[in-house]
């Protein structure tokens, strides 16, 4: 290795090599007098560009906080003293409403009734959804009859059962992949090419509805100015529709 050093105001010696290496040393860690206390705050002193600290303006005298809390251990062991049964609701929680819940006990001050009075609010509201929510036994059936109609596109599953694409995605994974009606999708779900059946590129191309193959518009016979609405199928599927129509 070949050093060369330059002295920097605090004596830490730059040292340089042939080959790139990792850059180890004092000279590359953070100061950790400059560094913040544990948690996301605002502090109130901040430092100048020019090394020196100040106090920010308009701040307290002390840090304040820069995120919405939704647990206090304190609060939640001090509830429990007076007789809340903190964990147990907690408990009682299906795993898609835990954080709701939890945030609810926060704002309650930790009072189960009134946490339990904002679930069942949310539960009775049919325009709030929770992200996770589990289906009704009518979507979960209309999810898998279309599931693979839809080859897959979540967004135009979500759009025929009337809930989220989170919620749809939610279900896929953790409800649907675990059913008989799963492999059979697998074997079914048609995987288009990502490469063109005439110049054998890749690129912007328009699929084919009844097989996998898939072109780029300008290499079709005609070409085309644009992806056309609706279904679309190559020239090979096309012959073969007219063939079997004659027939």
């Amino acid at each position: 290795s070949r050093e060369n050093a330059r002295s920097w105001p605090d004596g830490i010696k730059w040292v340089e090599y042939n080959k790139s290496s990792s850059r180890v040393g004092r000279g590359y860690q953070v100061s950790i007098s400059k560094l913040p206390k544990s948690g996301s705050f605002v502090p109130s002193e901040e430092l100048r560009d020019d090394g020196e600290i100040c106090c920010r303006a308009g701040c307290k005298d002390e840090d304040e906080a820069d995120y919405d809390m939704m647990w206090n251990p304190a609060m939640a062991e001090k509830a429990v003293r007076r007789g809340e049964n903190v964990y147990d609701f907690i408990d009682s929680l299906a795993t898609h409403q835990k954080t709701i819940g939890i945030l609810a006990l926060h704002n309650t001050n930790y009072c189960v009734s009134g946490a339990s009075t904002i679930m069942d609010s949310l539960k009775a509201d049919p325009d709030i959804e929770v992200k996770g929510q589990p289906l009704t036994k009518e979507q979960a059936e209309k999810f898998a009859s279309c599931i693979g109609e839809c080859q897959k596109d979540f967004t135009a599953v979500a759009g025929k059962i009337g809930t989220s694409v989170s919620t749809a995605l939610v279900h896929y994974y953790r409800v649907y992949k675990q059913t008989e009606g799963y492999p059979s999708l697998k074997r079914n779900v048609k995987r288009n090419a990502d490469e063109c059946g005439v110049c054998g590129d890749g690129g912007d191309l328009i699929c084919c509805d009844r097989c996998t193959e898939a072109f780029h518009l300008c290499c079709l016979e005609p070409p085309l100015d644009a992806v056309p609405e609706g279904d679309w199928h190559c020239l090979y599927c096309t012959r073969l529709m007219e063939s079997k129509e004659e027939r």
